[in-house]
Formats: structure tokens, sequence, C-alpha cells
């Protein structure tokens, strides 16, 4: 596992532009004609205050100035705290602008590997299981992985259907029609946006588990949705933890790793 939080607003901006007040924006282009992760200053680049330290929890804290990041106006405050205790990871996100208004969306963005890349048989995640019970719909994906603004619903047993049977492999699709690709950009597998419909409060809208080592990790959250990310573009030249991998794997490489982002709707600013 590693991660990070992008900011000051994560996932796509269509296009590299967005609106406020009838002003438009023009934000930096890294992503086809789009703005991933607030591109070149994104967070996740940046060094974090260690501002508060207990027995299980420590908070880190960020200050961002005014278009530190093309097209991102106003200053920001961010902090998050991770806590640790009982087997649950919980993670609070705040941020504020109190100069002017601008996007802000936060997101955890970890990688997991639940065999820590340790698994004989397979490095892919393509083993691991999903069950999204409370999502049977997501947002369509253009071919550069914006979304249309259009909400589809996943037939049962179809490609990106995780609600309707728990235990589905990520790699239940693998070599059918419309699993290449299906990610946008050339990307196969995954790189899409999952909405929660009808979650009762505090119960787990995502599990993912592994069958070779047996850990299961579910998702408790108050966005209201999830970004779920197959490492299709890991390239292999981020190494791993040196209590990850084998003598044989020591790098994060394509399809190896999945990335659970819960979040706000992707490029919400514009759609």
């Amino acid at each position: 596992m590693y991660n990070s939080i992008p900011g000051r607003y994560v996932n796509r901006i269509g296009h590299a532009t967005y609106k406020i007040d009838n002003t438009t924006y023009h934000t930096q282009v890294n992503d086809g004609s789009n703005t991933l992760h607030s591109r070149t200053n994104n967070w996740s680049y940046r060094f974090w205050n260690v501002t508060a330290l207990t027995a299980d929890s420590i908070t880190f804290n960020i200050s961002d100035a005014s278009n530190s990041s093309l097209g991102m106006i106003g200053q920001v405050y961010g902090s998050v705290t991770y806590s640790v205790a009982n087997g649950t990871w919980r993670i609070q996100m705040h941020a504020t602008s109190p100069e002017a208004k601008t996007p802000l969306m936060l997101t955890q963005h970890t990688y997991l590997n639940l065999d820590a890349y340790r698994n004989p048989a397979s490095d892919l995640i393509w083993d691991h299981t999903l069950h999204l019970p409370y999502s049977k719909r997501y947002l369509e994906l253009d071919a550069g992985a914006l979304p249309t603004g259009k909400i589809l619903t996943a037939a049962p047993g179809s490609v990106n259907d995780f609600a309707s049977a728990a235990n589905v492999s990520l790699g239940h699709a693998v070599g059918e029609a419309g699993f290449a690709d299906n990610c946008g950009g050339g990307c196969d597998g995954y790189n899409g946006y999952w909405i929660f419909d009808g979650a009762p409060a505090g119960e787990p809208v995502l599990t993912l588990a592994s069958p070779w080592s047996g850990i299961r990790a579910e998702l408790r959250t108050d966005q209201p949705g999830v970004q779920v990310y197959t490492c299709y573009w890991s390239d292999g030249t981020a190494p791993l933890k040196s209590t990850q991998g084998t003598a044989a794997h020591k790098n994060v490489t394509s399809s190896s790793c999945v990335a659970i982002e819960a979040q706000d709707y992707v490029d919400g600013i514009n759609q």
C-alpha cells in the first residue's frame, strides 16, 4: 500500500476549464485535454506539516497559495488526520478557502494490493474481489476517461457490475468485449466512478478482499461515490516498500494494484 492526498481538486477538470460567477478559469492540461489532480503543484507532491500527534493518530496541515497551480485561485488551508484503532483506519479531511471561491475536492488516493505482491500465482490485481452493494449506477466516460454527464446502470454480470453479487473478481471480465479500453485512453480495466444509492448510514459501501491472503477491507464514507482505478498506467518505476514484494517483483507495475478513492462527483465543477 502506498498513498497520497491530491488536491486542491482531485480527479479530472474537463477540458482544463471551469467557471465561477461567470468568470472562466483555465487550468494546466496533463491528461489528454483535461486537468488531473490539479496538475503540477498538486498536494501529493508537496510537503505537509505535522501539527498534532497522539498514540494512535497524526494530523498534517498544508497551506496552498492562490494560483500555486495554474487557475486554482484563492488561498486554501487543508488538513488530514489519520487514526488507527481496533482494526479501523479513519481518515478525516478538511479544506477551506477564506479568500475566494475556488474548486475544492479531496480524496484519499490509496493504492492497494492485499497480497503485498507475494502471491506466487500472480502479481496482478484481478483475483481480488470487489463488492459495491449500493452501486448499480456509475458515470459514463468518454474516450479520455472524463464523465459525459450521463449516468448508466450496470446490467447483472456486465463489465461494470459489482453490485448484483458479492465476491466478484476485479478480473471477471478480462478478455470479454468491453473490458479493453473500459477506462478510456487505451486503459484496460477500471478507472471509473460508482454512485452510492440508498446506503444506510455507517454501513460498508465497498468491500475489497483477497482470496489468497484472506485480507478483507471495508469502506465507510460520507462521500456520494467512489473512483476505482486498477493501476493500468503504473509503469514499473515506483518501488515497493521493503516489506512488500519478492525478489522477482520490486516495483508497482500495470494492473498490479487498485486505488479506492471515495470522493464527490468527478468534474462536478462543470457538471
